[in-house]
């Protein structure tokens, strides 16, 4: 089915596209602004320094009463 001549149903299909891409360009933008920041992933916990373990892993007390 033909809406009109050619010439409106060309102008009519023209400006369904720029709207559209209007609203794809709107929605973008709107979930680009309320999208929350992802937070870094937490950094691997470095060495405790002042804990003398032995490196078999054996208990820090059996090491202090040896």
């Amino acid at each position: 089915m033909q809406l009109g001549t050619s010439r409106k149903s060309g102008r009519l299909r023209n400006r369904l596209v720029v709207g559209g891409i209007a609203a794809l360009a709107g929605g973008t933008a709107w979930v680009a602004a309320t999208r929350r920041p992802q937070l870094p992933q937490p950094a691997a916990e470095p060495p405790r320094l002042g804990h003398a373990v032995e490196a078999t892993g054996g208990d820090p007390a059996a090491v202090d009463a040896g």
